[in-house]
């Protein structure tokens, strides 16, 4: 036996050593990145949008991400990743209806909605087969890692593989493995993962919009600045010649590993402006609130407004660039 281990020594000890290096990543990981609850009062925890068919367009994303109706309408539905009434998506009867020009990745306002899958192979196929169609220009739309689609009313979706926010080692293997999938062209099993991502804004000045939300909601930047000018963001986004800048703020309510807000600035943008509450397509964002008074009044000291109140329950306000925000009291 001394033998054998004299002779396996250097294996063993570089295979313990491995096994003590994943041991302290992992535990690292999970400590740096547990949830770390609601903070100052305030949650990220909708995300409203304006249809021309509540019912249709709420099936959609039923079917398609995932989502859970919480209520029998199907009006509001629970967002994929989180608790049942953690961070939900209204659905509102649209008014003023889109006149017949496709929604643009560059259009001002909220732009596009974001999800992570570890199938995204399968959730492409979902996706086209119940109405909905592709933004992006790959020559291989169903075998990339990401894609920009649009749902059966236009609006934006953004598809990804996972991201690996905590860089724990069962966080690197699932993104190892769905990104082989993707580009194999393999289906996920039928329960596989997804999850909401980010509320993706499109303004002229990204870096007066991400201190608003810093100084506002205590959001926090998170992940490194992004600037992209390459071949594959133009193929992603579906649109020609472009340059785009800016960074994701993490919203406030859900610790390291919760929604953000992709805040960017292209190059050119499109016609399209930040909605109304009576438009189709992403209205708002909402918070939950301890104190309504207290967030308006931050809301106004760093350059947003109010455009409505409702006592001391609600409220509905705007950013710098006239996005629609609404607040509740919890």
């Amino acid at each position: 036996m001394t033998e054998i281990i004299m002779r396996f020594r250097i294996p063993l000890i570089v295979l313990g050593t491995i096994v003590c290096i994943i041991f302290l990543w992992w535990a690292i990981a999970a400590l740096m990145y547990r949830n770390a609850g609601i903070k100052n009062g305030l949650k990220f925890n909708n995300v409203t949008i304006g249809a021309k068919d509540v019912t249709a367009l709420s099936g959609f994303y039923q079917t398609v991400f995932g989502f859970t109706a919480l209520e029998n309408n199907g009006s509001v539905l629970a967002a994929p990743g989180y608790g049942a009434n953690e961070m939900t998506f209204r659905f509102v009867p649209a008014v003023n209806l889109i006149d017949g020009t496709p929604v643009q990745a560059n259009d001002l306002g909220y732009a596009h909605l974001c999800f992570e899958a570890d199938d995204v192979y399968g959730v492409f196929q979902k996706l086209m087969a119940n109405g909905g169609s592709i933004v992006s220009t790959f020559e291989k739309q169903d075998r990339e890692v990401a894609v920009y689609a649009r749902d059966p009313e236009g609006n934006i979706a953004e598809i990804h593989v996972p991201t690996p926010e905590k860089y724990a080692p069962a966080d690197i293997f699932r993104l190892l493995g769905s990104a082989i999938r993707a580009k194999l062209g393999i289906k996920g099993k039928a329960n596989a993962k997804i999850r909401f991502l980010h509320v993706n804004i499109i303004t002229g000045d990204w870096k007066r919009s991400s201190a608003f939300y810093q100084s506002a909601f205590g959001a926090k930047p998170f992940g490194k600045q992004r600037d992209y000018e390459d071949d594959w963001i133009q193929n992603l986004v579906g649109v020609r010649d472009i340059h785009v800048i800016g960074e994701h703020v993490k919203m406030p309510g859900y610790g390291a590993i919760g929604p953000t807000l992709e805040i960017f600035t292209y190059n050119k943008e499109s016609r399209r402006r930040p909605l109304t509450e009576q438009d189709q397509g992403i209205i708002s964002v909402g918070f939950m609130a301890d104190n309504l008074t207290e967030l308006l009044q931050a809301i106004d000291n760093a350059g947003g407004s109010i455009v409505s109140q409702a006592g001391n329950n609600s409220a509905i306000a705007q950013d710098p660039d006239g996005n629609l925000i609404t607040i509740t009291k919890k």
